[in-house]
């Protein structure tokens, strides 16, 4: 992959679904939109609003702002903006274990909790799977973002 085709696929993504499996079984769906925007030297900004659709039919809403950075070798980063763009917080790194697939290099440490994610991209639906685990967490986690 290309600084180019990274910039092409990550900003024309337009909306997502996610699905959010818990250690019970229990499986939560979610929606929403995303804005993209690019910034110098092959970053993409997602800015996320959805819905999280609850087992009893009520709605969480929710919003997230990630920074995707383009590295050489088939790599790239996630960064959350959640202190906003001049303090991303950096989640994992990303190296291709294929052409179409990314996995990260090590997991985001979140207090006792760990989160590895893995990416694809796959008859234009890009789709990032997050696996959560730790004392009280065990969790899947799928987004699959869409034009």
């Amino acid at each position: 992959m290309t600084n180019e085709e990274f910039n092409r696929i990550w900003s024309s993504r337009r909306f997502f679904l996610v699905t959010a499996t818990s250690k019970d079984s229990k499986v939560f769906r979610g929606r929403g939109t995303v804005k993209t925007s690019g910034r110098e030297g092959g970053t993409v900004v997602f800015e996320e609003e959805g819905e999280w659709i609850s087992l009893d039919k009520s709605i969480c809403k929710f919003r997230n702002v990630y920074l995707w950075s383009f590295r050489e070798c088939l790599r790239f980063r996630l960064a959350h903006l959640r202190y906003g763009p001049v303090r991303p917080v950096h989640l994992v790194d990303f190296a291709a274990i294929s052409r179409d697939t990314w996995r990260c290099v090590s997991p985001y440490l979140c207090g006792d909790d760990s989160y590895a994610a893995q990416m694809n991209y796959s008859n234009n639906k890009l789709t990032l799977s997050w696996r959560i685990s730790g004392p009280t967490k065990r969790m899947l986690v799928d987004y699959s973002y869409y034009k």
